[in-house]
Parts: C-alpha cells; structure tokens; sequence
C-alpha cells in the first residue's frame, strides 16, 4: 500500500468516528488532543457546517473567536483577560507563547520570564504547571524537554478555551 493509500484510508477511519461525535465541541476537543498528543502544530480555522471563515485564516487563535493574535504585547492580553490568580497568569502567559506568537511549545523560564518583566513573578512555575496539568480535563501538556533541565509545555484545547472564555468575558 502506498503511502497516498494510506493517507486515504486514515481519513476514511477519522471521518467515520468523527461523524459518531455529533456534538462540534466534541469534535474539536478530539482534534485538538490528538494534534497535540501527536505533536502537530495546527493553525486553527474556524469551521462551521462546512463553511470557513477566512478572518480566521492567518491568525493564531484559537478557532472560536478568540482573537489571540490581536495582542501585539502580553501587557495587553492581561489587560483583556484580567487573570487574577498565579495560576490564571502562568495559563494566559502560556497563551501568549502559543497562540498569540505562534510557537508549538513554551518552557517555564520563558513564561516566568515574561511574567516577571510584567511584575507578576511566579516562585515556581513548575509546581503551577504540575496543577494544570492535574486538572480534569488538563489545562496543560508537558511536550517533552530542552536539554536536561528545562521541560516544554503546551496548552491543550481546555486550556486554550479557558483563557478564550475570559477574553470573550472582557469583551462582552
């Protein structure tokens, strides 16, 4: 069998369980476990009975009108989405990293970093990561490591809906 056969008949198979799952939410929660369990960097478009809305198209948000690359600056994404606990910013901040700017993963330093030079310094963000990914459904995934020291993260599809929940919160 052909690589292209194969291809082929994966999509018949995801088709086929995808149309089991009637619920949209559902299916988008699937889809995006399984890119990110895979380790698939998917730009999220936002889909409709088959219709695309190309506003959605180059951006890096999160599908449902979110908006996550409205934000030039995390300055600005905290101001609309007003995280008030620790652990609400270490989540946002991990937005920034992966929505917003587009990466396929972040390390704790780089959201303390980021956190630190907007005064709200986390004493172990590792410790609040561990939270979140305690969670149920789990806010965040540790994607594997850099170097011996540093573990990268990224946020799942509950993770992302969580801080797209506050931003559209702000907005209303």
């Amino acid at each position: 069998m052909s690589d292209e056969d194969a291809e082929l008949d994966t999509i018949k198979t995801v088709l086929g369980a995808f149309k089991a799952l009637e619920d949209e939410a559902a299916q988008q929660r699937v889809l995006t476990y399984v890119c990110t369990r895979l380790g698939l960097s998917v730009q999220h478009k936002l889909i409709t009975k088959g219709k695309h809305d190309p506003s959605t198209e180059n951006g890096a948000g999160g599908g449902a009108g979110g908006g996550g690359s409205n934000y030039s600056t995390i300055d600005q994404l905290f101001e609309v989405a007003a995280p008030s606990s620790g652990s609400d910013r270490a989540l946002v901040a991990g937005y920034w990293f992966q929505v917003c700017k587009g990466g396929e993963s972040f390390t704790g330093a780089e959201v303390n970093g980021a956190l630190k030079q907007i005064g709200h310094e986390l004493a172990n963000v590792s410790a609040t990561f561990r939270d979140h990914m305690n969670k149920k459904p789990a806010m965040i995934i540790q994607a594997g490591k850099v170097g011996t020291l540093h573990k990268k993260y990224k946020l799942t599809g509950a993770g992302i809906k969580a801080v797209e929940t506050a931003i559209n919160k702000a907005a209303e």
